[in-house]
């Protein structure tokens, strides 16, 4: 895993209003970072997301493998 790439991961169900299930996510660390867990941002097809803070409008492209425009949820 690289900073800056994007997996499919699956995210537990634990209560609330965050995000669960399978979805992409952008990984957040240096692969030399040597703990056991991996730092993400889930990414939502939700557009209206748009409008909290902390989010970033990500364009679906050959090198990300997204088919949507998809909105990164860094709050």
């Amino acid at each position: 895993m690289k900073l800056g790439d994007i997996y499919l991961v699956a995210l537990p169900q634990i209560g609330g209003r965050e995000q669960m299930g399978k979805r992409p996510a952008i990984i957040l660390q240096e692969e030399d970072f040597k703990l056991p867990t991996v730092l993400i941002v889930p990414l939502t097809t939700k557009i209206r997301a748009l409008d909290f803070a902390g989010t970033i409008l990500i364009q679906p492209d050959d090198k990300n493998h997204l088919d949507k425009e998809s909105v990164a949820l860094a709050f």
